[in-house]
């Protein structure tokens, strides 16, 4: 969810570049539109579990935006734009202690926990892992651990981020770049 909110970001730099005084109101509200239904569409997503087939590269993204912008592109182009993104493989989001482990922890007395499979366990469970690079139970009982993953985000309800909550934010945001009353 962290790379959404990245994106989320690069959207909000690239909607105040294309809405700044260099362009005619009307490409200002299209692109500021837009922008606002895209970001909608993200914001949606950021709760759901992500599928193999949902995830597309930030980059190829973010570079296919600013080469759709123009003054005549419309919303069919954008939506185009979208679907055309390459899917990125992310795997299963196990990650083995081969590959690499978790970021040791900055204070002493912080356990930061995670999902982990133990050698030899056939189901996984939650561990915390110590600043020595050591992955214990609640009790201090070590273990050996052949992967691991970040626990996901805490479940939200649907009806507390839904898209029609920001569109005040959205729409004070967007006719506070046009009132030049000052």
């Amino acid at each position: 969810m962290q790379e959404l909110e990245k994106i989320l970001e690069e959207i909000n730099e690239i909607e105040d570049e294309y809405t700044n005084e260099d362009h005619d109101i009307m490409f200002k509200l299209g692109a500021a539109g837009i922008a606002v239904y895209i970001k909608d569409i993200i914001r949606k997503h950021m709760n759901e579990k992500v599928t193999t087939n949902d995830l597309i590269s930030r980059q190829a993204l973010l570079d296919d935006f600013r080469n759709t912008i123009t003054e005549n592109s419309d919303t069919f182009d954008w939506l185009n734009m979208i679907a055309r993104q390459p899917t990125v493989n992310k795997g299963d989001g196990w990650i083995p202690v081969e590959e690499r482990m978790p970021e040791a922890p900055e204070m002493e007395d912080e356990y930061p926990e995670f999902n982990v499979m133990i050698e030899g366990a056939k189901t996984p469970t939650t561990l915390q892992y110590t600043h020595e690079g050591i992955w214990v139970d609640d009790y201090g009982n070590a273990y050996d651990v052949i992967a691991w993953q970040p626990l996901p985000e805490p479940y939200i309800p649907r009806n507390q981020n839904k898209p029609e909550e920001h569109y005040p934010e959205w729409r004070a945001k967007l006719l506070s770049k046009f009132d030049r009353r000052e």
